[in-house]
């Protein structure tokens, strides 16, 4: 058996195998290579940067843990601009893993800034069903939408934060980590169309990759103002916060396995010419 038809018929355990040192090696070790700063971050970035002392922003995670991996790093980037600024954050979630997610960024949050004070700098509302009517309610009372509860279920009316939000009309952004339904689609109509939009405020998402051709239409007419996609925005962010982590080494990873890919099919298309070469000498 000659080089060549070894290598065409060579163990898909040896690729896989391969693929995975390639990748756990970049997770481990992130070598850094050149990511370009798309418009979208640069946006998102300006957006949040121009929070100032007092502004509140208020996060809907509407993701899960396999969401995350694409949305989590642009919120705590987000979420790091308006901390640093003095602004401050609240967060509720129409998914029930959200309040968790919710839960992991702000623990990061507190490490990064030691200072921050809950109900004070930040409040977690958690899950909150509804979809739609939820946002509709919270547009006129923020408290009532949540049935005067938080996350841990505490009275939202001691927390000082909460004087401050009445309702989501009192929030300087508000931006919707997204990774299904209920999410986008559920804030555009609700929160987008009907207030954001008309008063001159951004309405930003930050979703996993799947989901950019089913909110393609909301940012055509402009419904999404701002727009950060998959993880390649999370790495982005990242960057331009100088706060690398998750998302730049994963961009590693996701470029060696492409690169590894590329290698194999070239490998695989060669090896079928040389057979076919030698066969006819043959």
């Amino acid at each position: 058996m000659s080089f060549w038809e070894k290598l065409s018929k060579m163990d898909n355990r040896i690729i896989y195998t391969a693929l995975l040192v390639i990748m756990i090696w970049a997770l481990i070790w992130p070598m850094g290579l050149p990511i370009q700063i798309g418009t979208s971050a640069k946006a998102a970035y300006e957006t949040f940067d121009s929070f100032e002392s007092g502004d509140i922003l208020y996060v809907s995670f509407d993701y899960d843990s396999a969401g995350a991996t694409d949305i989590q790093s642009s919120i705590e980037a987000c979420m790091r601009l308006v901390l640093k600024n003095g602004g401050r954050v609240v967060s509720g979630a129409l998914w029930p893993i959200g309040a968790q997610q919710a839960n992991y960024a702000f623990k990061k949050m507190q490490e990064e800034y030691p200072h921050l004070v809950e109900g004070v700098d930040f409040l977690n509302l958690g899950y909150k069903p509804g979809g739609q009517m939820y946002i509709e309610k919270a547009m006129d009372s923020l408290i009532e939408a949540c049935a005067n509860v938080d996350n841990e279920g505490r009275n939202l009316s001691q927390f000082p934060i909460m004087k401050d939000l009445v309702t989501l009309k009192d929030a300087k952004v508000v931006i919707c980590g997204n990774h299904g339904s209920p999410g986008a689609s559920e804030w555009v109509p609700m929160y987008a169309t009907a207030y954001a939009i008309p008063n001159n405020k951004p309405f930003v998402v930050a979703a996993s990759a799947v989901n950019a051709t089913i909110n393609a239409p909301f940012i055509q007419s402009g419904q999404i103002t701002v727009y950060l996609n998959g993880i390649r925005a999370g790495a982005e962010m990242e960057l331009l916060t100088e706060k690398k982590g998750t998302a730049v080494s994963g961009m590693d990873a996701q470029s060696l396995s492409h690169i590894l890919v590329f290698v194999l099919m070239i490998l695989g298309n060669v090896s079928y010419f040389m057979q076919k070469r030698e066969s006819r000498k043959q």
